[in-house]
């Protein structure tokens, strides 16, 4: 049915329009370039309400994306950790309550015994900034340091440890790196220490120790260890999980 003139949109006057672009002012008050030349006025209009919803679907997709991406690169285990499956007890309620309130910007360290729940941590606070749209990528160290030492040998590429808002390091300090290796750790620490991106740490040593571990000569230690404690630093005790109770 072809529209009729007094069923079509109507232009709108000038002088009700907000204009958005100058160069498109002849087309300022056409249905057909409203968001592009101009936008009503009245916030009442029903542009506002089509804008806002439209607006809130695409976060919404967002976020869903960004949950799903962080989800596919973990290994099949983590994928359940999840704060609600985290068993809480006294040893580790500090390091939940820090997790918690972690906001991008700023890193965690988590450190104590093998088994006590350090990566479920992490990895559930990954799971919950991935939910709110931060772009999260996890690397458990020691494949990480694998990679980064292959790629020196092989021109391979390297991961990519600066774009991530937030970063998961898990089991640092089990393997020492070469000096390469190093050099690539520490100049993505830097990175993200000085263009505040989140990185979220576990070991099973302090972060003094893990410095050492990392390299032996001081000045590099403490260098890195700057970088690795310039958040907040909680210790977790408890059982080894893994083990029968």
């Amino acid at each position: 049915m072809p529209t009729t003139e007094a069923s079509a949109p109507q232009r709108i006057p000038l002088d009700e329009c907000e204009i958005l672009d100058p160069t498109l002012t002849d087309y300022a008050g056409s249905p057909a370039w409203i968001g592009i030349a101009w936008r009503p006025k009245d916030r009442n209009h029903p542009y506002y309400t089509g804008l806002k919803e439209l607006l809130e679907t695409r976060d919404a997709q967002a976020r869903n994306r960004a949950a799903r991406n962080y989800a596919d690169q973990l290994p099949s285990r983590y994928r359940a950790y999840t704060l609600d499956r985290l068993r809480r007890h006294p040893g580790n309620q500090a390091a939940v309550h820090a997790a918690a309130n972690l906001t991008p910007g700023t890193n965690l360290y988590l450190w104590g015994p093998a088994g006590n729940g350090k990566t479920h941590l992490a990895v559930a606070t990954g799971h919950r900034l991935a939910a709110e749209g931060h772009r999260v990528t996890f690397w458990g160290v020691v494949e990480l340091f694998n990679r980064i030492r292959g790629s020196f040998a092989t021109n391979a590429e390297r991961p990519n440890l600066e774009a991530p808002e937030i970063l998961i390091l898990d089991d640092l300090g089990k393997i020492k790196p070469t000096d390469f290796v190093y050099e690539t750790f520490y100049g993505a620490l830097e990175h993200r220490w000085a263009n505040e991106k989140t990185t979220i740490f576990t070991a099973n040593h302090r972060p003094s120790d893990a410095a050492r571990h990392l390299s032996t000569d001081s000045e590099s230690a403490a260098a890195v260890l700057s970088r690795m404690a310039s958040g907040a630093v909680i210790e977790i005790k408890g059982r080894d999980e893994r083990l029968p109770a």
